[in-house]
Order: C-alpha cells, then sequence, then structure tokens
C-alpha cells in the first residue's frame, strides 16, 4: 500500500480495457517524462492537469497488485489544427502502427506500467466517473504506472491540454 505522505505523483498505465497490449520496452519510445501532483479525495489519489504532451509517470515502486482508475476534466489535442479531445478515448479507432501504442485508441489516454524485465503492459483508459473506474491487475511486479496520450512516435511537441487521473490503490 502506498503511504497518503508518501504519495506525491502518478502516472498510470492500464492492463485492461476495451483492447490491452502488451510490448516490451524496446518496442516502444514515449515522450519526455513528468510527474503529476498528487492529493486524496476520498478513497481515490487525484492526479491534476496532466499533460497531453507528456509520458506522465504516477508512482514507481507500486507496491500493489491491483489498481481502479478514471479521468475527468479531459481536454486536449494533437496539435494545433486538430480536433479537441474530451473524452479518454480519443478518436476511438484503433491506431496504426506509426503510434506509441498501436492498436489502443488513436489520441487516447492509455494506462500502462512497466514490469522489472522492461516488458510494458498498456491498455485504453475509458472511465470518467467512480462508478465506472477500470481495475488493472498489475501482477506482482510492476516497477511504476504511467499515463500518456496516445500519439505517433516522435510527434508529442505540438500537443496541448490536459486532463485529471484518479487512482485507487485498494480497490
Amino acid at each position: 500500500m502506498i503511504s497518503r505522505l508518501a504519495l506525491t505523483a502518478i502516472l498510470v498505465t492500464m492492463a485492461f480495457g476495451t483492447a490491452q497490449a502488451q510490448v516490451t520496452s524496446s518496442d516502444v519510445t514515449l515522450p519526455g517524462g513528468v510527474w503529476c501532483t498528487g492529493t486524496w479525495d476520498g478513497d481515490f489519489a487525484k492526479f491534476e492537469n496532466c499533460a497531453s504532451n507528456f509520458s506522465n509517470t504516477i508512482s514507481g515502486n507500486v507496491g500493489v497488485t491491483e489498481v481502479s482508475v478514471y479521468v475527468s476534466h479531459v481536454g486536449y489535442s494533437n496539435g494545433k489544427e486538430s480536433p479537441r479531445y474530451t473524452s479518454p478515448t480519443g478518436t476511438g479507432q484503433a491506431a496504426p502502427s506509426n503510434f506509441t501504442f498501436p492498436g489502443l485508441n488513436q489520441f487516447g489516454l492509455v494506462f500502462f506500467w512497466r514490469e522489472p524485465t522492461g516488458q510494458i503492459t498498456a491498455a485504453n483508459i475509458t472511465a470518467t466517473d467512480r462508478a465506472s473506474a477500470q481495475k488493472f491487475n498489475l501482477g506482482s511486479n510492476a516497477s511504476a504506472i504511467y499515463v500518456v496520450m496516445n500519439d505517433q512516435v516522435g510527434a508529442y511537441d505540438d500537443n496541448w491540454g490536459a486532463f485529471d487521473i484518479y487512482i485507487n490503490y485498494n480497490p
């Protein structure tokens, strides 16, 4: 269990969702990373204003095997002339092979975690409230959890906007 005092930031990656992908770290090129600032909102850790142009680290040395996750205040775009996405599913279409997570939602929010072996497990985030929070089984070895907007590899610098993510470490 992560202590409330020790909790400072969370970046989420999820294992279950509408689609699931498992890739090794050599298959994934992530944008630069940042930490989201965390506070508590009841049973959920709340991470506000996570940026759409970074790989947001939510927690290192996870210490739990399952989490529940949902997002709110979604408002981001993949470029100046691109549409604004207000749903975590982005376009709702499967991303092609030139995206960070092919097969997951194009421009959607992706929850993922890294195993000590370097393997990454990732899934779409679709939940937008506590009642529909998604449960993810992290296994026993997750070394960190993250969340990122699924964009083309190397194309994160023109993204703008943010989202809030909520995580329950004891669902």
